[in-house]
């Protein structure tokens, strides 16, 4: 499910947050891809902070230079098991393998990802 509200500008924006907590917080994982400007992106951090509360699965896809911030890097260091942070590849389709590594690895006990 992709999620955010660039779909429909025309939505409430507290219609659109609350579709996306719900998304995420029902989500077997979460995939974030962070764009060039990430800092200027705000529901893509509120997207992960739920997910790190949730305790989803979650990674962090950010291309080479985009600053992560520290706690979300100290996350993914305290919990391997569930936060990892990729760094984009040169292709599409390599940062997909990654991606889907990333997801084997950090899966939860029980869960099984397509």
């Amino acid at each position: 499910m992709r999620l955010g509200g660039s779909a429909n500008p025309r939505r409430p924006a507290a219609d659109i947050a609350a579709d996306n907590v719900a998304a995420v917080a029902e989500a077997v994982a979460l995939v974030a891809v962070l764009p060039e400007t990430a800092e200027t992106v705000s529901s893509v951090w509120l997207e992960i902070g739920i997910a790190l509360a949730t305790a989803r699965p979650t990674v962090i896809v950010a291309r080479s230079g985009i600053e992560v911030p520290f706690l979300i890097r100290a996350s993914a260091a305290a919990s391997p098991g569930h936060v990892a942070i990729v760094e984009a590849a040169f292709t599409a389709e390599a940062t997909a393998k990654d991606v889907v590594a990333a997801i084997n690895r950090i899966s939860r006990p029980g869960d099984q990802p397509e």
